[in-house]
């Protein structure tokens, strides 16, 4: 049984992308969003399970769609440590709890015992790391041939990994505890996160080549494979990858921003509002995107924040199709590194000042000279 879910995210290779990216590679965030039990709670309503069978395998497959003007070749991987909880999902008034590894020393030195990272109950087997590069080709109008994109166009890198959760049923009735021979039950969440980045150097053609990429025609030509295939670590089937359509991604995340005060308007408002029109070609869909903290001080007074404050209305008002939910978060000023090339970084100063109007031409020189 597989459960699909699709992500588009614009914006991975800045710092707070990027930092998001990492999230969605760590199984702990899932658990807490209490994932496994929407997909218990997502099984069709004609499901049986089958009694001789030991366990429920569901594959939850999550793809995550990276468009970026650069590649990141920083390495990101699955992050399988849990914060040990009672993690447990409910099926039919039965309650599985998640098994651990008896034996690990991840331990960390600022959480308590109760709060113990810890790996969770997996074969060796199901822990897999497989990457694939190459450009793509699209499909043109009738009685052309197809093109194929050069990498100076369109090109892709894929990561795919793997990690299975076992949930073992701990309430059995009377019946089953005073039966030896009764069938221990498990039910096996496989997830399967697949992370796709396709480089579009220049972002002002998004909006002509993206509707283009995401069709069932579009083909990934790998340079490592003749054919784009790979092995399904579950099956031992080999499987050729189809992109969804537009209308089967259900979540945007958004994270895209400038420094530039010359570009802001046309990044973080014009780009960004018809990225997300695009997105919403029906009801019902997700945007979880990135702003800053923000007022209406700040907002009559510094036109970085007016733009946000633009952009929060707009995508709340003035969609073709309305949300089904929209997720806006405002972080304050964000100190580190906002490039993922070390040699591009810079130094990020907020000057202080008792005196309030020297505090705020301080923010004003601090967010005209780096990005929030």
């Amino acid at each position: 049984m597989e459960q699909e879910t699709n992500y588009i995210f614009f914006g991975s290779t800045g710092m707070t992308g990027f930092t998001t990216l990492t999230n969605l590679l760590n199984i702990n965030s899932y658990l807490q969003a209490k994932d496994p039990q929407s997909a218990i709670d997502n099984l069709p309503q004609d499901f049986q399970w089958q009694a001789c069978d030991d366990s429920l395998d569901l594959y939850l497959v999550k793809n995550i769609f990276c468009i970026n003007r650069r590649f990141f070749d920083s390495p990101i991987y699955l992050d399988e440590k849990i914060i040990s909880s009672n993690i447990s999902i409910n099926y039919k008034d039965k309650t599985f709890e998640l098994q651990f590894q008896s034996n690990t020393n991840s331990v960390s030195n600022n959480i308590t015992e109760q709060n113990e990272l810890k790996l969770p109950l997996v074969s060796t087997d199901c822990l897999r790391y497989f990457i694939d590069t190459g450009n793509i080709q699209l499909e043109t109008t009738p009685g052309k041939e197809n093109q194929i994109l050069t990498t100076d166009e369109v090109w892709y890198h894929f990561n795919q990994q793997l990690c299975q959760l076992n949930f073992k049923q701990i309430n059995l009735n009377e019946n089953e505890n005073d039966n030896d021979n009764v069938q221990e039950k498990f039910i096996k969440l496989n997830y399967i996160i697949n992370i796709y980045q396709f480089v579009l150097p220049k972002s002002d053609t998004w909006l002509e080549v993206l509707p283009n990429i995401f069709k069932p025609t579009t083909i990934l030509h790998s340079k490592i494979n003749c054919t784009w295939n790979y092995i399904d670590q579950f099956t031992n089937e080999k499987s050729n990858i189809v992109l969804p359509k537009l209308e089967d991604i259900q979540v945007m995340i958004c994270t895209l921003g400038t420094n530039l005060l010359c570009d802001q308007k046309k990044i973080d408002f014009d780009l960004t509002f018809q990225l997300s029109n695009w997105f919403s070609n029906r009801l019902g869909k997700k945007l979880v995107i990135v702003t800053a903290f923000n007022n209406s001080l700040l907002s009559k007074t510094f036109n970085y924040f007016n733009v946000k404050n633009q952009l929060e209305k707009s995508l709340k008002y003035d969609l073709d199709f309305p949300l089904g939910e929209l997720v806006i978060l405002r972080p304050g000023p964000l100190l580190g590194t906002h490039v993922l090339n070390p040699s591009e970084e810079q130094a990020v100063v907020l000057n202080h000042s008792t005196k309030i109007l020297k505090q705020l031409w301080f923010y004003k020189t601090f967010f005209s000279n780096h990005k929030c």
